[in-house]
């Protein structure tokens, strides 16, 4: 599961945001992200223990991610399909997931 935050580190969170000066939007979407994701860690960590820790990074790194997208779709009037490469990211995925069949189908042999 936790690999499956690696998924993120694709789309920088910050970089358009620096790029133009604009730390202000950094800084209070982590000033409001901070509290959100502690509060869903602590929530889930008690019903879930380690795996409620992990759903809990993952899910408040999606929102951040989505924050960023709609303020540079806001920013530069693009759509969202404009922004991501979905080209690229699909085969990516499409490699990832043989890999990922072959390497539990093989399991039993190592």
């Amino acid at each position: 599961l936790y690999a499956i935050s690696y998924v993120f580190l694709i789309f920088p969170h910050d970089l358009f945001h620096r790029a133009v000066g604009k730390s202000n939007w950094i800084m209070k979407t982590f000033f409001v992200l901070a509290p959100i994701g502690l509060v869903l860690t602590f929530t889930l960590t008690i019903f879930f223990k380690a795996w409620g820790a992990l759903v809990a990074m993952i899910i408040t790194k999606i929102i951040f991610k989505i924050l960023y997208f709609i303020d540079i779709k806001n920013s530069f009037g693009l759509k969202i399909t404009e922004l991501i490469p979905t080209k690229s990211l699909s085969y990516f995925l499409f490699i990832s997931l043989t890999l990922m069949a072959l390497s539990y189908g093989f399991k039993n042999s190592f």
